[in-house]
């Protein structure tokens, strides 16, 4: 229902935020340079590291307990008070933003009411975290089903959101919480804007404004709340690139938000490449930010930053180790030899696990195991209506309201003829910014595309690269007459969301396919069909028709179970696989 939806979502986003408060209070503000009053981000922002400590405290956890749902209650409960201690310490916000923000909330209250079931979260995804709420981790899951192996953060931080009275819809709801963060910091961004005073109209102002007209072109990006990791690593993404630009091409930028922005960005650079581990783009926005603010951020801060995220990195390494006997799964070089982790998958079961995925990117279907190992993969691609077609579909879409937007901004520049300040910014910082954080995306495109081409692992860096374009040329033309204000453009282009969005809310467009109707959002899961098949020395359930296990009493896995035994150590189940 719709004001049960209402209801998660605000005690969720309070609750990130408290985390986010906890953490940044107990450890993060040792990294950060900075008076008591500047020393933290805005509640928004917290609320992104909220989810981030989420993650990672759930990791640990698992080491020692499950991640049960008396304990998932507790945690959010100490979270949801912190983050109340902190709206009321926080700097009053206007009456303008309180209904803005609540607007966009319900908004996602009513896309979150229902769901379409993915594929992903039948086979893998909520099995996968049945498993952290029921047991301490597992060793050699992996061995189950190697999809156990792949790792991601944000199906451990979808973990404590499996609480009393929604169940499992509380952890499908939950993961809007990236896209309602991403919306909300893009607004945030904007409202913060002053109204008359040009010069602080920033590249990354410019930079959220086109964000919110591509996204209002194609909000389908944003919307599903069934569990997927690929949303919240390409929304982190998207908003890496904004906290990178706000530095580059300000009249002033104090040296605590420099540093508040570079911890924000390697965050959201490790979360990112901890739920997906294609996701580089805010990795390397991180670094050129460390290289570019070296002298501002210092070699103290440095080293402790670096420190800090190799450790929480590898808290994350040793799960995936215990879980698959890999460093790096499904990195075949990383993976340990069963002769002396007899609970590792192998390098070579790595190794097939990793060209299936890059297959079925290539080339999905009941054949893709031929067709994406041809040669002439690429012009089967192209024409594919989920991959190339819907690409170039999403991008028209996107670039064609935004160049609407600019004709907009041309008009507002036509009414208010003036001769330029002479106080206006240089173009040369907001231009290294655009150029250090073009070069980010474009890599991290170019290592999605050849890693796995299936435009839902990398649509984040997709977006930046044409965003920036058409930020840089707005930016100079408002250099290039005295506006109304930036309130007023933001009206402006955001006026030329509506027809589109409504289009698209009509239509019910889906990433996953064209002409995907809104009808066909399905609000109860299905019961798994499921058969006994021997192991070892035990029974695993195997799905008859379609390789889905959704919520079947585990262990369950369509994967062939020859080989698989298993045997208590301790508290722990250990899984091991006899190959030949």
């Amino acid at each position: 229902m719709l004001s049960g939806s209402l209801i998660f979502y605000v005690l969720a986003l309070v609750s990130c935020i408290g985390a986010g408060y906890l953490l940044w209070s107990i450890v993060l503000h040792r990294l950060v340079s900075g008076t008591k009053a500047t020393l933290y981000p805005s509640s928004i922002e917290l609320g992104i590291v909220g989810l981030f400590a989420l993650g990672i405290f759930s990791v640990l956890l698992n080491y020692f307990v499950p991640v049960s749902l008396w304990l998932s209650l507790f945690i959010i409960t100490v979270c949801l008070l912190a983050g109340v201690v902190r709206l009321i310490r926080a700097p009053k916000s206007g009456l303008f933003k309180l209904l803005v923000f609540m607007a966009v909330i319900v908004l996602f209250a009513i896309w979150g009411s229902k769901f379409l079931l993915r594929v992903d979260s039948g086979v893998y995804h909520l099995q996968a975290i049945s498993w952290m709420k029921d047991e301490p981790i597992v060793v050699g899951l992996a061995n189950v089903h190697h999809r156990f192996g792949f790792n991601s953060l944000w199906l451990s931080a979808l973990a404590y959101f499996w609480l009393p009275f929604y169940d499992i819809k509380g952890v499908l709801l939950a993961n809007y919480l990236p896209s309602i963060f991403f919306v909300l910091v893009l607004i945030n961004h904007l409202l913060a804007t002053p109204k008359s005073a040009r010069e602080s109209l920033a590249i990354s102002t410019v930079f959220a404004l086109c964000c919110m007209v591509g996204f209002s072109a194609a909000p389908v990006l944003l919307m599903t709340n069934t569990t997927s990791t690929d949303l919240a690593a390409n929304a982190f993404t998207v908003l890496a690139a904004l906290i990178f630009l706000r530095s580059f091409g300000a009249r002033q930028y104090p040296a605590d938000k420099v540093n508040k922005d570079h911890m924000m960005l390697w965050i959201i650079a490790v979360f990112a490449a901890l739920t997906k581990l294609s996701a580089i783009t805010p990795g390397l926005l991180a670094v050129f930010y460390m290289l570019y603010h070296r002298d501002v951020l210092g070699i103290i801060t440095i080293r402790r930053t670096l420190f800090f995220f190799a450790a929480v990195t590898g808290i994350w390494v040793l799960r995936n180790f215990i879980l698959s006997g890999c460093l790096l799964f499904p990195v075949g070089l990383t993976c340990a030899d069963p002769d002396f982790v007899s609970w590792s998958v192998g390098s070579g079961s790595a190794d097939t696990a990793r060209v299936v995925v890059e297959r079925w990117a290539r080339a999905p279907g009941p054949t893709f195991q031929t067709d994406g190992a041809s040669t002439d993969w690429f012009g089967h691609w192209l024409q594919m209506p989920n991959r190339g077609t819907r690409l170039i579909n999403i991008g028209s879409r996107v670039m064609g309201v935004l160049v609407i937007g600019l004709l907009y901004l041309l008009l507002l520049i036509t009414l208010k003829k003036t001769k330029p300040d002479k106080g206006a910014i240089s173009v040369r910082g907001p231009l290294t910014g655009v150029g250090l954080a073009m070069l980010a995306a474009l890599t991290g495109l170019l290592f999605g595309f050849v890693t796995a081409p299936d435009p839902r692992f990398w649509w984040g860096s997709f977006i930046i690269v044409l965003m920036l374009p058409v930020s840089i040329v707005a930016y100079l033309l408002i250099q290039k007459g005295n506006l109304i204000g930036p309130r007023s453009i933001i009206v402006a282009l955001l006026l030329t969301t509506i027809p589109i969005s409504k289009y698209i809310m009509n239509r019910g467009v889906s990433w996953q396919a064209i002409n995907h109707p809104m009808q066909t959002f399905r609000t109860v899961i299905p019961e798994a069909k499921v058969e006994l098949v021997p192991a070892t020395g035990f029974d695993i359930r195997m799905p008859v028709d379609d390789g889905m296990c959704w919520l079947a009493p585990k262990p369950c896995s369509p994967e062939d179970p020859a080989g698989l035994s298993r045997y208590r150590a301790g508290s722990y189940s250990v899984y091991v696989r006899e190959t030949e």
